[in-house]
């Protein structure tokens, strides 16, 4: 066991002791106090936008692909789909409020920049009616909505929520591969039709739990936000 000599006296160095540093550094005072209030709103707002707009994406495509559009009011999907829409758009705008200097800013507006040009790509896809610029606006959003991890991933880290950073990184990956994964189902589905009815329930089902796991996420971090922990990182 190694010697070391503390105040003039000859010890023995436990290699096994706990450190005599056991608490973490206090969060920075514009962490604290209200301060990230409208983040802590815009989070629920990102939080209820992304249900209410699975929720008609998901029953609105089950209406017209298994149901014929008989029974379901699409004008009813179609308010819940704007509503979500806006709250989507407005969360990550709320955002833009976080403190400078943490890195948490960049990714807001990167957030807000996408979802602007792919809001405005839905418009133009209803327009002129092309599916390919359809497709790209899907594209742009999905993206944003990864942009928006990489802000709850700096924020969590800001508060020393390491519970929350595990959580971030796990619902990422799943996000990642079922929001990415819409592109060969769909050119499996256009080339097989006997395979397009399966591959699409299919899809609806893992695109609901990777929107309830993210709306979640956006949750607990808003929650942490409002009541914040004792530091763990």
């Amino acid at each position: 066991m190694e010697r070391v000599n503390i105040e003039g006296m000859d010890q023995e160095l436990n290699p096994y002791a706990p450190s005599i540093e056991t608490e973490s550094a206090p969060l920075p005072s514009d962490l604290l106090g209200g301060r990230l209030k409208s983040t802590e709103i815009g989070l629920r707002l990102v939080c209820v936008g992304m249900l209410l707009t699975a929720t008609a994406w998901i029953v609105g495509i089950f209406a017209r692909s298994y149901a014929g559009g008989i029974g379901v009011p699409m004008s009813l999907i179609g308010l819940l789909a704007m509503i979500g829409i806006l709250m989507l758009n407005a969360g990550p705008v709320m955002c833009l409020t976080v403190p400078a200097g943490y890195g948490l800013r960049p990714f807001a507006i990167a957030t807000v920049a996408a979802q602007g040009l792919g809001f405005l790509g839905f418009i133009a896809s209803l327009l002129l009616g092309g599916m390919i610029i359809m497709m790209g606006a899907m594209l742009i959003v999905m993206v944003a909505g990864s942009l928006f991890l990489f802000f709850l991933y700096r924020l969590a880290n800001c508060i020393r929520r390491a519970d929350l950073v595990i959580r971030i990184r796990q619902v990422s990956m799943f996000w990642s591969v079922v929001v990415f994964g819409f592109f060969p189902m769909a050119f499996v589905s256009s080339r097989s039709v006997n395979l397009a009815a399966v591959l699409l329930f299919g899809y609806m089902i893992a695109l609901g739990l990777a929107t309830l796991a993210y709306a979640m996420l956006s949750y607990a971090v808003a929650n942490s936000l409002r009541y914040p922990k004792s530091p763990t990182i």
